[in-house]
């Protein structure tokens, strides 16, 4: 059972990434949109030139499925770091009290997509694999890489991937009560898109907003997880190099 240090922790996380997304829907949602048409024009396109019909032989539907597998896969690799990026720019700016503007958080976003795209690339394949053979493979690697993303974002002169796997030891119980709820509910969610696919591409398009949208807020959870664990280390530093001024680490 999570002690009730780590259940804080997340439960906090959570609900300040919640309101710093939904504090700025203006910059937000046309991201979120933008990414639910492009995976669900894909998804329509790989439905259709393999048949449109998901009642057709087992075979049809594994080639149909293993397709979307490898569109969404490619569309979090091509795109998801300029994501990561503006919601790392929406919790930082939130926890600053400053307005977040759609221009600079896209130019927040591009500006560090070089950077991120390697690190990035490696945590979601390594976490995406791990959840498509099994569940906990694949929570093992959001636990480690879950601040890969702010690290690349954010400090320089670090190889993201180490640096995630050192600064999420002490929060690894919080990423994961963070980002289980999240996925098991996605599951449920994806059964919608069978259904959508029949509505058409503005109801598919909606139905993958969602999907990003709650994402996104685990994105921005994230970071205030880091954020904090960050500002942790620095008080730690703090209080062996001056035990006087010590300040609690929470």
């Amino acid at each position: 059972m999570a002690s009730t240090g780590t259940f804080r922790n997340a439960t906090g996380a959570f609900f300040e990434g919640l309101k710093a997304t939904f504090s700025n829907l203006g910059t937000v949602l046309p991201l979120m949109l933008f990414m639910g048409m492009v995976a669900a024009g894909g998804d329509m396109l790989i439905y259709r030139s393999l048949g449109g019909d998901l009642s057709q032989d087992q075979g049809t539907l594994i080639k149909v499925v293993l397709a979307w597998t490898g569109f969404a896969l490619a569309q979090e690799i091509l795109l998801g770091p300029i994501v990561s990026a503006i919601a790392i720019y929406i919790g930082r700016l939130h926890s600053a009290g400053e307005p977040v503007r759609p221009y600079a958080a896209l130019n927040f976003a591009l500006g560090r997509y070089g950077r991120m795209f390697v690190p990035h690339m490696i945590a979601q394949l390594s976490i995406q694999i791990g959840l498509m053979l099994l569940m906990f493979p694949g929570m093992i690697y959001v636990s480690m890489y879950a601040f890969v993303d702010s690290v690349a974002c954010l400090e320089q002169k670090v190889w993201p991937i180490d640096q995630s796997k050192k600064l999420t030891r002490a929060r690894r119980g919080s990423i994961v009560l963070i980002y289980l709820p999240v996925a098991l509910l996605v599951q449920v969610v994806a059964f919608a898109e069978l259904w959508a696919l029949e509505q058409g591409l503005f109801m598919l398009s909606a139905v993958f907003a969602t999907v990003a949208l709650l994402f996104f807020i685990v994105d921005v959870a994230f970071y205030k997880l880091y954020e904090r664990r960050t500002a942790a280390v620095v008080a730690a530093a703090v209080a062996t190099a001056a035990p006087d001024a010590a300040l609690p680490i929470q």
